[in-house]
């Protein structure tokens, strides 16, 4: 009765999203066609796990995915190119420049000159030109998962499965583009937010005379905090799209191919039939091939789950790190002992960090590409005799003393991550640095920053 009651609700409840959606479109509602929808639903569900399925081996699966229009392009990308283009402005200035576009760019406060206007302006474009290169990457993204949409739909209306009039694919393109730039729209908040963030800290800092009293230093240095932990935000939103979705897929495709295994042998050594399967039906091996693909396809709906939970973990150290070296920055003034000691306490906890991203993004980019070969092996088997020995061959190399991950020379994408996450750290650290009153001081007096 109870699952009857569910039954119920969920039908209504699909009934008025189906209504909404009519409506959105501008379609005129019917109320006696929510039946032949409901099927067409269920019908684009099974034609999503054909979709999905074939990844894993299935030649029908394989020619529909091919007609996805997949994108190379990341939107973290361009941040990177932004960080490294902001990282080469700001060594190229402190180490070969001896003028006062030195002292601009670190924002000094003790240096007594009219604002420059024409370098005001230059960061304005500046600001201006990645946003509209950015809302250029963003565009094309946007395009191939639109493309990705619109492949899936056609296919349906190609192989009749619509039991209902399909909405015209201009229509249910407007629908999509919608969806998507909702979805995109934080993602553009915090990219938009980096540069603003900057470019106004620069002209309050050199605007604002009044900011830089000691009792309202607070203020001017937190202009510079937001752009910093964003910074942090947006390399921990790459690390977790490029090796903890991963990390974690493989691990439960690991679980579950050794779960495979022992409900195989526990039911062959046992000899009797288990939930209506005779000891010959585990013994075929379209049997266990469809029990592999069948995990296979839950991964990435279960995997998804975790990808929160990654983040948090990395962004709260990062994060901790971060405020510390700032409120050690902003007490320096009232404690040097506690300045001092939030200073080691977040450096410390900084290359804590790092070291770990580090070593996990090695074990990572192993497992990617573990995960890598599995599917690649499962698309190679066929359902036949020989096939079972293959997968015995995988499942043994997977269950070996180091699941089949051998911890050589570090990769590339790996090395470039740490590099960038540790130089965007680094060059915040140093704006904040510099623009501390006393520490600034003794720069001046030790002669570190030429003078004008």
């Amino acid at each position: 009765m109870e699952s009857h009651e569910k039954l119920k609700y969920f039908s209504a409840f699909r009934e008025k999203l189906h209504r909404a959606i009519t409506i959105v479109l501008g379609l005129p509602y019917h109320k006696s066609l929510h039946h032949d929808y409901c099927q067409a639903i269920n019908r684009f569900e099974q034609l999503t796990m054909i979709l999905g399925s074939c990844k894993y081996g299935f030649n029908s699966g394989n020619k529909l995915y091919r007609l996805k229009v997949d994108t190379q392009f990341h939107y973290m990308h361009c941040i990177i190119r932004i960080s490294l283009f902001a990282l080469a402005i700001r060594l190229i200035l402190c180490l070969f420049s001896t003028n006062r576009m030195v002292h601009v760019f670190l924002a000094d406060p003790f240096i007594d000159y009219k604002p420059s206007w024409p370098i005001y302006c230059f960061l304005l474009f500046t600001v201006i030109s990645l946003s509209l290169l950015k809302e250029a990457y963003l565009r094309i993204e946007s395009q191939g998962v639109l493309n990705q949409h619109l492949d899936v739909y056609n296919e349906i209306r190609r192989n009749r499965m619509s039991i209902v009039k399909l909405i015209s694919e201009n229509r249910v393109k407007i629908f999509y583009s919608v969806t998507i730039f909702c979805a995109n729209f934080w993602h553009r908040l915090i990219l938009l937010t980096i540069p603003t963030a900057c470019f106004f800290s620069f002209v309050i800092y050199h605007e604002s005379t009044e900011l830089y009293r000691d009792s309202q230093y607070l203020w001017s240095t937190l202009f510079w905090f937001p752009s910093t932990l964003l910074s942090i935000i947006s390399l921990v939103t790459f690390l977790m799209s490029i090796g903890g979705y991963q990390f974690i897929t493989v691990n439960l495709i690991l679980f579950r191919l050794r779960s495979i295994v022992v409900q195989i042998q526990t039911v062959r050594a046992s000899g009797a039939p288990t939930a209506g399967i005779t000891w010959e039906g585990f013994n075929d091996d379209t049997f266990v091939y469809k029990q592999i693909i069948a995990y296979l396809n839950k991964l990435d709906y279960l995997s998804k789950g975790y990808k929160s939970l990654i983040f948090g973990i990395i962004l709260l150290p990062a994060s901790i790190s971060n405020f510390s070296v700032f409120a050690g920055i902003v007490v320096r003034s009232q404690s040097e002992l506690l300045s001092s000691f939030l200073l080691a306490f977040g450096l410390s906890t900084f290359i804590g960090l790092t070291l770990v991203i580090y070593f996990c993004a090695d074990i990572m980019n192993q497992l990617r590409k573990i995960h890598d070969q599995l599917h690649l092996l499962n698309r190679g088997i066929k359902l036949r005799v020989s096939s079972h020995f293959k997968i015995n061959e995988i499942i043994a190399r997977l269950q070996g003393p180091t699941n089949g991950i051998k911890i050589g020379d570090l990769a590339t994408m790996t090395e470039r991550f740490a590099v960038i996450f540790m130089a965007e750290f680094a060059t915040s650290l140093l704006l904040q640095v510099c623009n501390f009153r006393p520490f600034t001081i003794e720069i001046y007096k030790h002669g570190f920053i030429p003078k004008c």
